[in-house]
């Protein structure tokens, strides 16, 4: 599954960077081993090529696989926990956009940790949990490390969202 976090561009410069630096090291060996027979044209030929068709397979790749989110296929399957403004606008961003590739199987507003964990062990065991997503500013330290250890038992990757009004108070970069 490709990754949706970077532009088109910066996918394609990816590309050009990864292919050019193998085609320096293909010229660097044929330099080294003294291969005169060797063509300079082909060498030039197969770097622009093999740019221009990754560049196309991976263009595809995206198309395909945005198509597939917006059936509902492929998705990670994510637990929101929290009840504030930033659950709500993460909940009804992921339901505007399936293109990004997130469903929402839960949202889990409790501050209480057993009865999340219960629930989650429950979300767990009737269906594919990918992810949680914590974005309870209010959750105490021992409370998020018992969601950090249960998604580290479980192999579902752990997330923690801050306050977004807390956030850009504080005037730093969010990814």
């Amino acid at each position: 599954v490709l990754k949706n976090t970077r532009r088109i561009y910066g996918e394609i410069f990816k590309v050009f960077g990864s292919l050019s630096s193998a085609a320096l090291a293909i010229i660097i060996v044929i330099f080294f081993t003294q291969q005169a027979d060797t063509s300079r044209f082909l060498v030039l030929a197969v770097w622009i090529l093999s740019i221009i068709f990754v560049s196309i397979v991976r263009l595809f790749l995206r198309i395909f696989q945005r198509a597939m989110f917006r059936r509902g296929k492929f998705t990670r399957k994510i637990v929101l926990i929290g009840d504030n403004t930033t659950t709500h606008a993460l909940a009804r961003t992921y339901k505007e956009h399936p293109s990004m590739g997130y469903k929402v199987v839960a949202d889990i507003p409790e501050d209480d940790i057993e009865h999340t964990l219960q629930r989650l062990m429950h979300i767990k065991n009737t269906e594919q949990l990918d992810e949680i997503v914590q974005a309870n500013p209010q959750f105490s330290s021992h409370q998020v490390e018992r969601l950090v250890d249960f998604s580290y038992e479980y192999h579902i990757d752990f997330k923690y969202t801050p306050d977004i009004f807390e956030s850009h108070a504080t005037n730093i970069a969010i990814r």
